[in-house]
């Protein structure tokens, strides 16, 4: 059983932890329930040796390249420059020769129309006019969104009044008529609950720096908040919260 520590004591483990590196979170020690989809069985149904694939928001490129022995082509964008560094450093390390990585809005890219037979859209912003433009007649649109009650209620011992951003967890119910608008039908749809348990102290301050909370979290604020998780979450395996996820998978039309 993990147990409250002091403040100073809290203070020193947040000074040993390293910034996030693309959107690798390998160093998490955390557990979850099994849940009834995952995001990389769904793509895997959806690729072969001659798909050509978007993947959007792809960041250190991390779920990309674990793929690419799989695919024909693909490349990843992500807006923030620094992402696409880390992604093209993975590749190099991976020796993977048919991914690339470009610099791009979701919303303003430069390939042309009908260019990818699958795009991907994991926790990222949708744009989908410029999906719709991109996909060719037949090809899937994958999107997994973080839902509403994620963390909510580790969130609820930090004071904070909201989850992560909109763009993140909007229902994706509510995506549907936009999709349809665009020549997009939507194929399947699945959502998930399940428990996930952070099992140490040093993996949630990591965790809770490297996304989007409601509020930016800094130990000198919300160190009493850690101690909240603890003696409310906590039991035998560590911090019990919840993962929420949501997918949909559309076709273009």
């Amino acid at each position: 059983m993990l147990k409250p520590l002091s403040r100073d004591e809290l203070l020193q483990i947040d000074a040993r932890i390293s910034d996030r590196d693309g959107w690798d979170f390998s160093r998490m020690r955390e557990s979850f329930g099994d849940p009834p989809f995952t995001f990389e069985s769904t793509l895997d149904g959806l690729i072969d040796p001659t798909t050509r694939l978007l993947d959007q928001g792809t960041g250190g490129g991390e779920r990309l390249l674990a793929h690419a022995a799989r695919f024909g082509e693909a490349v990843g964008i992500d807006i923030e420059p620094g992402m696409i560094d880390t992604a093209e450093r993975n590749r190099r390390s991976a020796g993977v020769e048919n991914v690339s990585f470009v610099p791009a809005d979701n919303a303003a890219t430069r390939f042309p129309d009908a260019s990818f037979d699958l795009i991907t859209n994991r926790h990222s912003v949708l744009a989908i006019e410029e999906t719709a433009r991109l996909l060719a007649y037949g090809g899937h649109f994958l999107i997994q969104h973080v839902g509403g009650d994620n963390a909510a209620n580790l969130f609820e011992l930090f004071a904070w009044r909201s989850n992560f951003p909109s763009e993140w967890s909007e229902p994706l119910i509510a995506i549907k008529p936009h999709l349809e608008g665009f020549g997009l039908e939507a194929i399947e749809s699945h959502e998930y609950r399940i428990d996930w348990w952070i099992h140490d102290i040093e993996s949630l301050i990591f965790w809770l720096h490297s996304v989007p909370t409601p509020s930016t979290f800094d130990i000198e604020e919300h160190w009493i908040g850690i101690n909240r998780a603890i003696e409310v979450l906590g039991d035998d395996r560590g911090i019990r919260t919840v993962e929420h996820r949501e997918m949909l998978v559309a076709r273009r039309v």
